[in-house]
C-alpha cells in the first residue's frame, strides 16, 4: 500500500491564498517536513520504494531550512 501525501485542508487553502507571495511558499514547503518525517516513520519496511521517496522529501526540506538560517 503506497501512502499517498495529501496537505492538510488548512495548507491548501493557504497555498491557493498566497500563491504569489514566495515567503509563504518557501514557508509552506519548509512546514511540510514533518508531515514527510511521519510518512517515514509510518513507513512499512518491505517498501523502501516509498521510504526513500518520503526520505528525500524530507531532505530537500532540511536542507532549504539549513541553507536560510
Amino acid at each position: 500500500m503506497a501512502l499517498i501525501y495529501t496537505p492538510t485542508p488548512a495548507a491548501a487553502t493557504r497555498r491557493k491564498e498566497h500563491d504569489m507571495d514566495p515567503m509563504t511558499t518557501v514557508e509552506d514547503f519548509l512546514n511540510e517536513r514533518q508531515q514527510y518525517i511521519t510518512a517515514i516513520e509510518n513507513c512499512s519496511p518491505e517498501n523502501t520504494a516509498d521510504y526513500w521517496r518520503w526520505q528525500g522529501h524530507a531532505e530537500a526540506r532540511r536542507q532549504l531550512a539549513e541553507r536560510l538560517t
